[in-house]
């Protein structure tokens, strides 16, 4: 029985995220947003979610970019070794803004990295050992796809490049 209570509060966790855009952005939640700094700024102020998690990526600068996307990325997040990799920078291309729910759910799977970076996973992930830089993008993209599925986003399982490189 308590396995069951479990499996019901994970399909709500899995739908409140969905369920916060809604109740935000209403009839448009499934059109376009508009591609700047202020969508996105706008977008963490009002989701509870990604207003509790940006917190937690160390306040992750955010910046919308012209590009349509690098290769299939919508979303990049960076960090660097000037300090340890604890403070990341999300950059949010054009494709990301195809509608604000999609902007949404990029949004919580770059805070994912920016929660990687900040509290030192990556940076331990790193040093602990020699590891080709597929294996540790293979490893970066898990740790967010988990964190935003944990979240409340999307289930991961179901995600074209976790299906191939995991």
């Amino acid at each position: 029985m308590n396995h069951y209570v479990h499996k019901i509060e994970d399909m709500y966790a899995k739908r409140k995220f969905d369920k916060e855009i809604d109740n935000v952005y209403g009839s448009k939640a499934d059109t376009a947003a508009p591609a700047n700094n202020t969508t996105l700024e706008e977008m963490k102020n009002s989701l509870p979610t990604l207003k509790n998690l940006h917190a937690k990526t160390g306040y992750a600068k955010l910046e919308s970019s012209e590009l349509y996307s690098v290769g299939a990325a919508e979303a990049k997040t960076f960090a660097y070794d000037t300090d340890n990799y604890t403070k990341a920078n999300s950059v949010f291309y054009r494709s990301s803004f195809s509608s604000y729910r999609n902007l949404a759910h990029n949004m919580l799977h770059e805070f994912g990295h920016g929660v990687h970076y900040f509290n030192g996973d990556y940076y331990r992930y790193l040093k602990g050992g020699n590891r080709t830089d597929k294996q540790l993008q293979n490893w970066k993209e898990q740790y967010a796809f988990k964190f935003a599925f944990d979240n409340g986003g999307l289930p991961y399982q179901n995600n074209a490049w976790y299906l191939i490189n995991k």
